[in-house]
């Protein structure tokens, strides 16, 4: 059997279908207030944006580095 993980931060805790996206819940609850507070969340760095489970801080909202 495969294991499911977040294809946005590779976590395999709490992984589910969001949105039409195997994710976690951090990132669906991070994405989708992004949305509704109008925020823009492409990376600004040429696609070259550190994204993983080790940046999530519980209170900074994104997993991306700076």
């Amino acid at each position: 059997m495969e294991k499911d993980i977040c294809i946005i931060c590779g976590d395999e805790q709490g992984i589910t279908s969001h949105y039409g996206a195997i994710s976690c819940m951090e990132c669906k609850s991070f994405f989708r207030g992004a949305i509704i507070k109008g925020q823009d969340c492409r990376c600004t760095k040429s696609g070259n944006c550190i994204i993983n489970q080790s940046m999530n801080t519980g209170d900074r909202g994104p997993k991306s580095s700076p």
